[in-house]
């Protein structure tokens, strides 16, 4: 009866004798069959279409540390900031701009683009100086998060100026003007820029907290 050494040994040259066979079948179909070779070509062109994509989507998603989301997504997630109720006192604002800006530091830092996106985005709609922190923002974030966030923005004022926005403006319009002291007021949804200036004049030194958003992610 055979040891085991000895089947180990007669299987490894099982082994090593079929590698060498198919690997000199290999060689002469390649060199010989035209048919072999057209389809090594095109099994070789698969696989660089498959690795190409499959880099181009690696490089998309590590550079914001996460995977990008869709347009359905962006809106979605749209509709749901929309439908939130925003802040009326300036110590309200203050205090959902910081937050905002904080949550979306930490999720940014954990490469959740959509989240942080999100969060950033709030913090714009209620600053006075909408520009200003999308400028910071734009240094400070990686390209494909900035991206989102200024697609949402994009998306909220295109939506703004619809023709359904374009009635509802044009019949507030014909209202009676109030005075200005009733302009302080926000409504529960509005474009990034719908802050008046005069409602943060309260705030502390909000742009010492935008210095330190981008000294802590630059």
């Amino acid at each position: 009866m055979p040891s085991t050494s000895q089947i180990l040994t007669i299987g490894t040259v099982a082994v090593v004798l079929g590698i060498a066979s198919y690997a000199i079948y290999f060689d002469y179909a390649r060199r010989n069959d035209p048919q072999f070779r057209k389809k090594l070509r095109k099994e070789k062109k698969r696989v660089d279409r498959s690795a190409a994509s499959t880099k181009a989507s690696t490089t998309a998603s590590s550079a914001s540390g996460g995977p990008l989301p869709s347009d359905a997504e962006i809106e979605e997630a749209l509709q749901l900031v929309r439908n939130e109720t925003l802040p009326v006192t300036a110590s309200e604002k203050e205090q959902y701009f910081m937050s905002n800006l904080a949550v979306g530091e930490q999720l940014a830092r954990a490469g959740l683009v959509l989240p942080a996106a999100l969060s950033f985005f709030r913090a714009i709609r209620v600053y006075p100086e909408p520009l200003q922190l999308v400028m910071i923002l734009e240094k400070t974030l990686p390209e494909d998060m900035f991206r989102v966030v200024m697609d949402l923005m994009s998306r909220d004022v295109s939506d703004s100026a619809s023709p359904g926005a374009d009635a509802s403006s044009s019949s507030s319009k014909k209202r009676p003007k109030k005075s200005s002291s009733r302009r302080t007021g926000t409504s529960s949804r509005g474009p990034p820029s719908e802050t008046s200036s005069q409602e943060w004049d309260n705030v502390t030194e909000p742009d010492a907290s935008i210095a330190s958003l981008s000294s802590s992610t630059s």
